[in-house]
């Protein structure tokens, strides 16, 4: 749960059965590698530009990028909280891979 109530997102679908899967290193034990694996990055960014004329050395450019187009969230599978002694956060998600959809516009005039 967040602070506002809300349940969190999680990296498990029963976070109970994934809580028992886990155990503590033994000693002389390196671990487990790679044990967690996120859904990885997606990212699409758009750009348009136009070009006006006005004369032959004077000329106008409109220009509209676009980052995030489709505005995905993707969670970051390194900070998802896997500490076995916290049972009720365990597989909570904190932060994301990708940023809110963003837009700049911008005006050239050459001449």
């Amino acid at each position: 749960m967040t602070a506002s109530g809300t349940p969190a997102p999680n990296i498990f679908k029963d976070n109970a059965a994934a809580l028992n899967s886990y155990r503590m290193d033994f000693p002389g034990e390196i671990g487990v590698r790679n044990s967690i694996r996120g859904p990885g990055y997606f990212g699409v960014d758009m750009g348009v530009v136009k070009t006006f004329k006005i004369t032959e050395t004077h000329q106008l450019r409109f220009s509209w990028e676009t980052f995030n187009i489709f505005n995905n969230v993707r969670f970051d599978a390194l900070t998802a909280n896997t500490g076995i002694d916290q049972s009720t956060s365990f597989g909570n998600f904190t932060k994301t891979l990708t940023v809110l959809r963003k837009m700049q516009f911008s005006l050239r005039y050459s001449f």
